[in-house]
């Protein structure tokens, strides 16, 4: 369930997926591990705490709005009056995101032209305020549930299971993160054999264990084997 940061192994704990879509970068995804990881706001220093929550064979039906832009970097503010941006989030280079997906973000607020969106950097479930100026607007009800102790992932449309597959996770000593993620990209074309499957679908999250991976972030990913 990973694209660099582990080799497949033994989970720990349920996890919860919630994704915009599966197969381009304009969509999103939730991750929870046995309840719901709060996100961390640029705009406190409170750390994420999580919150018992039970575990459902059913998704909730949940439609997540989806903003994409074809800029190569986006400012981003802690709050929409602030006067400078706290970061700038830039698309990743090829290796970690196919060059015709654009960025993308999950809208969690919107107020007088201004979105509060879920973001693509560290630390995980981070969000921040972007300008609504030249942004594409869309919504999906598709959304994934993965379940690290049962090796399941489940594919939603609203509550219409359309797929239950068996998946591997991280290791022990690098184990998937959890929370709340959204996809990112989809790349393809590996060469095969490849321990990265045939396809990878980019997330927004990044492991907790690791600094960097072969070279880059240690980015997480749902690969297809």
């Amino acid at each position: 369930m990973r694209r660099g940061p582990s080799r497949p192994s033994r989970p720990s704990r349920p996890r919860r997926v919630l994704g915009a879509g599966l197969a381009a970068a304009a969509l999103a995804v939730t991750v929870a591990s046995c309840g719901h990881a709060n996100r961390p706001d640029l705009g406190g220093d409170a750390a994420p705490t999580t919150t018992a929550a039970p575990t459902t064979t059913t998704a909730p039906p949940a439609s997540a709005t989806v903003v994409t832009t074809p800029a190569t970097s986006v400012p981003v503010f802690a709050h929409p009056d602030d006067p400078e941006p706290t970061l700038t989030v830039d698309k990743p280079g090829p290796g970690l995101q196919a060059p015709a997906d654009p960025l993308a973000f999950v809208v969690e607020d919107e107020r007088d032209g201004w979105l509060e969106v879920q973001l693509p950097v560290r630390p995980n479930g981070s969000t921040g305020w972007i300008s609504a100026d030249g942004l594409q607007e869309s919504t999906t009800d598709l959304h994934i549930e993965v379940s690290l102790s049962w090796y399941r992932l489940k594919l939603f449309d609203g509550d219409e299971l359309l797929l239950d597959a068996p998946v591997a996770v991280g290791a022990d000593a690098t184990p998937t993160p959890t929370g709340t993620f959204f996809t990112t990209t989809l790349m393809q074309g590996y060469a095969q054999p490849s321990p990265y499957g045939v396809a990878a679908i980019g997330l927004s999250g990044f492991s907790e264990v690791l600094d960097s991976f072969g070279g880059g972030p240690p980015q997480i990913a749902i690969h297809g084997t």
